[in-house]
């Protein structure tokens, strides 16, 4: 774990610290986001001047929060079963892990502190349960979101289709 002073550095600082991106490119991406007033995290992802796993990495560190790189992780069909997928996509969350014996669901989240989710999340579960938020992308969490409950009516599944000309039928 790094020193508390690390952990409160501004994003940008902390990303140019850990030599991911440069001082001018955190400027460009600045004067960009005064004009299109996304996070500085996604502004710079969509820039193309850091990938979504560094983000992550850079966040976690910065927030004191784990991260999970959900192209490695395999979601449990307890946990998927607990919540619907339109609340899912509507708040980018992913649950991974359910263990029913300590009442614990684990899930993926691009903001592990997003109260409206986490509140509505507890409202499906069982009386008294735990929520562990990890830290991941918000493009990982869409896709794997497609991939566990289907994604044959969304734009990835669309274009899938398109150009396999095969159809899922999950």
């Amino acid at each position: 774990m790094k020193p508390a002073a690390v952990r409160h550095q501004p994003l940008g600082q902390l990303l140019i610290a850990h030599g991911v991106i440069t001082e001018d490119q955190l400027r460009i991406a600045l004067l960009e986001q005064s004009m299109t007033r996304l996070a500085l995290g996604k502004q710079l992802v969509q820039m193309g001047f850091v990938t979504e796993a560094a983000l992550r990495d850079a966040l976690s560190e910065s927030l004191g929060k784990q991260g999970v790189d959900l192209s490695r992780a395999i979601a449990d069909p307890d946990a998927l079963a607990l919540v619907p997928e339109d609340l899912a996509r509507r708040h980018r969350i992913l649950p991974l892990r359910w263990d029913a014996d300590a009442r614990s669901l684990t899930i993926a989240s691009s903001d592990t502190d997003d109260i409206v989710a986490l509140d509505r999340l507890r409202t499906r579960l069982p009386p008294e349960s735990q929520i562990e938020s990890l830290l991941a992308g918000e493009n990982e969490i869409v896709r794997a979101i497609d991939q566990y409950y289907g994604f044959e009516l969304s734009i990835d599944g669309i274009l899938t289709e398109i150009e396999t000309g095969e159809i899922d039928y999950r």
